[in-house]
């Protein structure tokens, strides 16, 4: 065991994408971030905790289900709350989103947020189509945010300890 939990690697993941962004902006390494969630159930809910107890600021979520986004809205009561992603990123002011919905709107919402200058952190698949991938590779280079595809398995130990394996030949 290399001593490192799933969820310390996806807290040292989560730093690692969206702080130097808001540096990169002008922000002052206490600072904390303005982040909205869309998708709030399953790994979205994992998310919004990890990264508030990173210290950065929960200020939007987004749910279509009224019901998911209501249990969120009560654990971060100083978030506002939208069922449509676009007015959530059109009114807010954010440094990054984080999408967390099913797989078929991954590349549409993160397109959208960075065409918005928003950095994005999305879980995977990132894209469902090649066509998909390079459209998100080309918006990504022009408008120079931060971008970054959640695979937290790749960080789990038994991982890590198989490409050692693979790398040293064995």
């Amino acid at each position: 065991s290399s001593g490192i939990t799933r969820r310390e690697s996806l807290k040292a993941t989560a730093a690692c994408m969206l702080l130097p962004a808001g540096l990169v902006r002008g922000y002052a390494a206490n600072e904390r971030l303005n982040l909205g969630i869309v998708g709030l159930a399953g790994i979205g809910k994992v998310n919004a905790r990890t990264f508030h107890e990173l210290g950065e600021n929960i200020a939007a979520l987004c749910d279509v289900d009224s019901a998911v986004l209501d249990r969120r809205g009560a654990e971060y009561p100083g978030a506002r709350k939208y069922t449509d992603f676009r007015k959530m990123i059109e009114k807010e002011k954010l440094d990054g989103v984080i999408v967390a919905v099913p797989d078929h709107n991954h590349a549409y919402i993160s397109v959208y947020a960075m065409k918005h200058g928003l950095n994005v952190y999305c879980q995977k698949p990132l894209t469902l189509t090649v066509h998909e991938a390079r459209i998100m590779a080309r918006v990504a280079a022009e408008t120079k945010v931060v971008t970054q595809m959640g695979t937290q398995t790749s960080a789990e130990p038994r991982t890590l300890r198989t490409v050692e394996l693979i790398q040293s030949g064995a």
